[in-house]
């Protein structure tokens, strides 16, 4: 389905705005991220967007998920507490990457198939305890549903 790559990913240092629930009703999250971040002068040559999930939804029920719609964050930065906005710090290490091209709808199921098809007949173990995370590579609000790029990021061992 994916090409699958597997990448040492750096740390990544994030201003976070953080989700409770199904990741389905991050968007409102990211809306109000991307209207703080504007305002902030956040999106620098080289930022990044990326949607963080800690927790795995086959293994958390879905009340309890946590996650986090995050843009990165600039030397010094160290957060927004009347807005909302936290530091999430991501580790360097091992992580299956697969690109998906299309609309956001098509991410849940681009998971489904690197966890249950790709993960499984590749050898590697997934590290449930690191986040895995989505990096979109290009804004919504510029290009048609279908041409959105995304990276899938899961972390390995």
């Amino acid at each position: 389905m994916h090409e699958v790559e597997i990448r040492n990913e750096p740390a990544r240092r994030l201003a976070a705005m953080m989700h409770k629930g199904s990741f389905m009703g991050v968007g409102e999250v990211f809306q109000r991220l991307g209207a703080w971040a504007a305002a902030n002068d956040m999106f620098r040559p080289g930022a990044e967007m990326l949607f963080v999930q800690f927790d795995h939804p086959r293994k958390t029920p879905v009340d309890r998920l946590r996650s986090a719609a995050c843009v990165t964050a600039p030397a010094g930065f160290e957060g927004d507490p009347d807005a909302g906005v936290t530091i999430v710090e991501l580790t360097p290490g091992p992580f299956a990457v697969a690109l998906v091209k299309g609309a956001y709808d098509g991410l849940p199921g681009a998971w489904g198939w690197l966890y249950d098809t790709w993960l499984p007949a590749s050898g590697r173990t997934p590290a449930y305890d690191r986040p895995s995370f989505e990096l979109y590579l290009n804004n919504p609000t510029q290009v048609a549903p279908d041409e959105c790029l995304t990276t899938i990021h899961a972390p390995i061992v």
